[in-house]
């Protein structure tokens, strides 16, 4: 992102949303990794083109400051995408061909199960949790998404209730 102009520009744009131009330290979009704000980051772009046509000095800048992929999610936090994420599936189907319906989320006590496998998954370094709630599984009939959400809508609040992880 802060290599990007065509992504720093509309930023800045919102740090002067109220049309002046003077930033003032709380209107400014801070980045969450670099902890500088859009206009700094533009404004080092900007100069490092106007300084060398050939882009070398920004090439340099762009290399001492990797860039750093996020999600962004509830409660002020982020999903890193820099470093290898372990993803922990659970599948809530009764005809599962990875776990045979071992997690189907027919009744409360396999609700529970299914909750514990993913907070099991988490303490073991999952860093996000996947709730699969229609097979795959070749020749799989598809699945409406009333009955897709009955399956998984239960496990995902009884593991909300548990833990923050990330859940797709």
């Amino acid at each position: 992102m802060q290599e990007r102009e065509f992504v720093l520009a509309p930023m800045v744009d919102l740090e002067n949303a109220d049309g002046d131009t003077t930033i003032h330290s709380d209107q400014k979009i801070i980045h969450p990794i670099l902890n500088r704000s859009m206009s700094e980051l533009l404004g080092s772009i900007l100069q490092s083109n106007n300084n060398n046509e050939n882009g070398a000095r920004l090439e340099k800048e762009v290399d001492d400051v990797k860039a750093v992929r996020v999600i962004p999610l509830p409660r002020n936090r982020v999903l890193l995408f820099n470093e290898t994420i372990i993803m922990g599936i659970l599948n809530v189907t009764p005809d599962s061909f990875s776990d045979g319906g071992k997690y189907s989320s027919d009744n409360q006590t396999r609700v529970e199960k299914t909750v514990q496998a993913a907070l099991q998954m988490e303490r073991e370094g999952a860093g996000i949790i996947d709730i699969g709630g229609e097979s795959t599984r070749p020749g799989a009939e598809d699945v409406a998404l009333e009955e897709e959400l009955r399956r998984v809508l239960p496990v995902i609040r009884r593991i909300r209730e548990e833990s923050d992880i990330p859940i797709s």
